[in-house]
């Protein structure tokens, strides 16, 4: 309920950026607040999103051994112009667990953004509240679940590059430095060119 009445007030600005309001999926109607006391079925409208990001890109090229930089590219293209939007309110809005799986992919191939229930404001007196982040894609200086920022879209950019690097290699590699991700990305995925 919380989650839906979020994304219908978010949603009703996508006049001022159509494509990034695009890339959130949306909740068109709830019905659990007019359900309380009484005993009918309570449910969501929701808009069919799709598969998650992990299941239909990330494992489906893991278990084939294959990369798809352009597809990896677009799709962190489209996720960006997500945040691009939820960054255009006077308080940007900060998702906080963003991950693989609360990403999905219409059978379109659009990237859209689901489970808006941990979402804060980008608002000074936020800036050290508890998080509901997944630490596997929470920054390192941010321990402790404090903080907010979008980390997690280079760690799934890398993801989808290199389906083969497990993030027990690069979780555990601390600090993550540009460079210790360039080389760990190299010594994994050996088939990506320099350039990619």
């Amino acid at each position: 309920m919380k989650e839906c009445s979020l994304v219908v007030q978010i949603v009703k600005f996508k006049s001022s950026d159509p494509t990034g309001a695009s890339r959130i999926c949306e909740c068109y109607e709830e019905h659990v607040s007019d359900a309380k006391s009484i005993n009918k079925p309570v449910f969501l409208i929701m808009e069919m999103c799709g598969t998650s990001l992990t299941g239909k890109f990330i494992n489906y090229h893991k278990q084939r051994r294959s990369t798809n930089v352009p597809g990896a590219r677009e799709m962190a293209k489209q996720m960006l112009e997500g945040f691009d939007f939820m960054n255009s309110f006077k308080t940007p809005l900060i998702h906080h667990d963003l991950k693989p799986d609360n990403v999905v992919i219409t059978d379109d191939g659009v990237i859209k953004v689901i489970n808006w229930v941990p979402m804060v404001l980008a608002s000074p007196s936020n800036r050290y509240a508890r998080i509901a982040a997944t630490p596997l894609y929470t920054p390192p200086e941010y321990s402790q679940g404090r903080c907010a920022c979008s980390y997690a879209v280079g760690l799934m950019y890398m993801e989808m590059i290199c389906p083969s690097l497990d993030y027990n290699t690069w979780f555990h590699s601390r600090p993550r430095t540009a460079s210790k991700i360039t080389n760990l990305v190299r010594s994994t995925c050996r088939s990506l060119s320099s350039s990619e």
